[in-house]
């Protein structure tokens, strides 16, 4: 333990130094604020619901916690959020110590707590699945369980593009073919790519993908509509 090492919220920053995605550990708690707050994907949801504010949340994969802090400054109800890595999960910890926040993080599968949810007939106000379709084995029945489990769903997620892979080494490596996987659900025929994690980053401490192997990608078609919602 470094010796010079006060305790302190702001210390445990430093238990992820280099792997922190905005690099909180090198940062001025002006700068930290600063840097979340340039997301705009929490400000962008309330924008769409009336009402935001009141709402009890679930949300699936905070990652390091940062748009959980920003949920929680525009909704002061509750937030559960859900978390599978458990490095990513401990991160949640840190940054929940150092910014006070009130928010519960849970450490688990929310695949399965949505299966829990849709078989108690539990219904959230609001879904927040920032960055987590893409990084799931089952993407149509994941969405069809998020739909059951809220009438109000905010999704963002990458999507596959043959052309754009075909760009990025890292991503072009790590997808199995790009000839599809075609699955039918409710009627429907849905393609879909299967990427296999590169060992090299899972293995990191760092890494905020998926809890398995594998992951299998939609294309834009199919999946859901930016800025689309399912409030009456």
């Amino acid at each position: 333990m470094d010796p010079k090492l006060f305790p302190s919220d702001r210390s445990a920053l430093k238990i992820y130094s280099g792997y922190w995605k905005y690099k909180f550990e090198q940062l001025a708690h002006t700068d930290i604020l600063k840097k979340i707050s340039r997301d705009k994907r929490p400000e962008w949801t309330a924008e769409c619901f009336p009402n935001f504010s009141n709402f009890n949340i679930l949300e699936l994969g905070p990652a390091d916690g940062y748009n959980t802090y920003q949920l929680e400054k525009l909704a002061p109800g509750a937030i559960t959020a859900i978390e599978g890595n458990k490095d990513a999960f401990l991160r949640c910890l840190i940054l929940k110590n150092y910014l006070s926040m009130r928010a519960k993080f849970v450490y688990g599968d929310f695949v399965e707590y949505l299966r829990y949810c849709v078989e108690r007939a539990i219904v959230y106000d609001l879904i927040y699945a920032s960055g987590v379709l893409y990084h799931m084995q089952q993407p149509i029945e994941f969405l069809a369980d998020l739909c059951k489990a809220s009438r109000r769903l905010f999704v963002w997620t990458h999507f596959f593009d043959r052309e754009k892979v075909l760009l990025v080494p890292e991503e072009k490596e790590q997808f199995v073919s790009d000839d599809p996987i075609r699955k039918t659900y409710a009627g429907t025929e849905y393609k879909l790519y299967k990427k296999v994690y590169a060992s090299r980053f899972v293995e990191s401490p760092g890494f905020i993908g998926g809890i398995n192997n594998y992951c299998l990608w939609m294309e834009k078609v199919d999946t859901p509509t930016a800025k689309s919602t399912l409030d009456s």
